[in-house]
């Protein structure tokens, strides 16, 4: 739960946002999404446009 309060701080998700970005990063799963808010997160996360 740590990881999700400091994605929730660090780069001020909402508790959704922070929860799926937090289980994205623990399981190395590719985050696909339109949400341009998560192009913030770290590089460790990959995230993917739902266009591409």
């Amino acid at each position: 739960m740590s990881l999700c309060v400091e994605f929730r701080k660090k780069y001020k998700l909402k508790l959704p946002d922070a929860i799926i970005a937090a289980a994205a990063s623990i399981s190395k799963a590719i985050l696909v999404t339109e949400d341009q808010q998560f192009l913030s997160l770290p590089t460790s996360i990959k995230v993917m446009s739902w266009k591409n």
